[in-house]
């Protein structure tokens, strides 16, 4: 089992503590289209954000256990804290494995 996370942490000190165990965490830089209604009026403008993702191997099957969607809007999110709500929710995660 692995152990709780605790507050203060920077985002690349999290995905060091995931690299053993069964859950990992993955976070993915990626493009937002713009909504529909802002589409529909000829804007096409994206918005960048995080995907962040807690996945749990079981054997040669992978679950996705929580995900969620950070907005950062700049490249250099794994030197910055994360934020306790966040750290709170992971923590659940890790409580049920």
């Amino acid at each position: 089992m692995m152990e709780q996370l605790p507050s203060g942490l920077t985002w690349a000190e999290i995905t060091e503590k995931f690299a053993t165990g069964d859950l990992s965490i993955t976070l993915n830089y990626v493009n937002r289209r713009a909504k529909k209604s802002l589409r529909n009026n000829g804007e096409t403008e994206s918005r960048k954000l995080w995907r962040l993702f807690v996945q749990k191997f079981d054997g040669d099957q992978i679950t996705t256990v929580f995900k969620k969607n950070i907005r950062f809007g700049e490249d250099n999110l794994l030197e910055q804290k994360a934020s306790d709500k966040l750290v709170g929710q992971i923590n659940n995660v890790i409580a049920q494995f």
